[in-house]
């Protein structure tokens, strides 16, 4: 009879604390489970925006740089007399910012052009470019184009262009720079703030430009799975977003912005792989402290039941 009451009660006791701890640890999960991903959408979004926004800030310096090549002695004395080493000695002196550097008569034919330091042999026409118009249109402003290859450098560049008019309306020729793209996100490389987190720059065709694997540049990212369509669609329209979605067959999740003023796109993302492990991490430590619980809940239910059902133990305060 007794053992058959310490039995129930036992059991009763210890369906208690097992019912209990799977709820708190239910509850504490789904807690953590949104906390934890409430953080790692407020990182990816920061680190999203802060690659957007140190872009536009190299790229306004370059146009400001830009503005000082355009408008020195040695351009101008260029036009003028046609003293073509002065002007290629001055080129040379910011090959370093940008790498290609040429002038571009008013036909937009290229006259000198200095590559990664060398005389270029190989000119081109600007004639027809998009560029070259905007800078007709508005002298004595750098404009700025994205190019989805440059040709010399075999990759994405900016194209800086300056078209110089002197105070009487006398053109004075355009200046052309290039920049590669990923040498104006070189910031991109240090974004990490997780092991397995990465940053890329892509186009709104989603080709990738900057960061990640460098075999993978000037190639699509393919974008696939739960919010694949969304993001796909908020990346074309230039609009930001947050997500989870398979990127280049790593199912991860995605925050990106876009550069103001470019058809760009910066992308944070953490693999959802990293994410739930760091969860299920938590979840281990909930499920060990419950099971310690259970088994201190469970001998100190026996050792009370004992002494509940101990014989005569009702007559000790007789």
């Amino acid at each position: 009879m007794l053992n058959t009451i310490k039995s129930k009660m036992l059991a009763l006791q210890a369906g208690l604390v097992i019912f209990a701890v799977i709820a708190i640890g239910l509850a504490g999960y789904w807690i953590i489970f949104k906390f934890h991903k409430g953080c790692i959408k407020e990182n990816l979004e920061y680190k999203a925006a802060t690659i957007s926004r140190d872009l536009n800030v190299v790229i306004e310096h370059k146009k400001h740089m830009f503005d000082r090549i355009s408008n020195s002695d040695e351009v101008i004395n260029y036009f003028r007399k046609l003293q073509e080493p002065v002007l290629m000695e001055c080129f040379s002196k910011y090959s370093q910012e940008f790498p290609i550097l040429s002038y571009i008569n008013r036909k937009g034919l290229e006259e000198v052009k200095l590559v990664e330091g060398r005389q270029e042999s190989e000119l081109r026409d600007f004639g027809n470019s998009d560029i070259f118009k905007q800078v007709g249109e508005k002298p004595n402003k750098t404009f700025c184009s994205y190019m989805a290859n440059c040709p010399e450098l075999s990759t994405s560049c900016v194209q800086f262009a300056y078209f110089n008019k002197s105070f009487f309306d006398e053109p004075i020729g355009i200046i052309s720079g290039m920049v590669p793209v990923n040498i104006l996100a070189e910031s991109i490389h240090e974004f990490k703030f997780s092991p397995k987190s990465y940053a890329i720059l892509i186009d709104t065709e989603g080709v990738v430009l900057a960061g990640g694997d460098k075999t993978r540049h000037l190639t699509k990212v393919t974008i696939e799975g739960k919010d694949a369509k969304w993001i796909k669609d908020s990346v074309k329209a230039l609009a930001s977003g947050f997500g989870r979605a398979t990127i280049s067959g790593v199912d991860s999740y995605i925050a990106h912005t876009p550069v103001e003023g470019q058809n760009w796109q910066a992308i944070a993302a953490v693999p959802h792989k990293e994410f739930i492990n760091e969860i299920n991490i938590t979840r281990d430590v909930i499920l060990l402290t419950g099971f310690i619980v259970l088994v201190f809940e469970f001998f100190v239910t026996l050792f009370l039941i004992e002494k509940i059902l101990e014989p005569g133990g009702d007559k000790k305060g007789v």
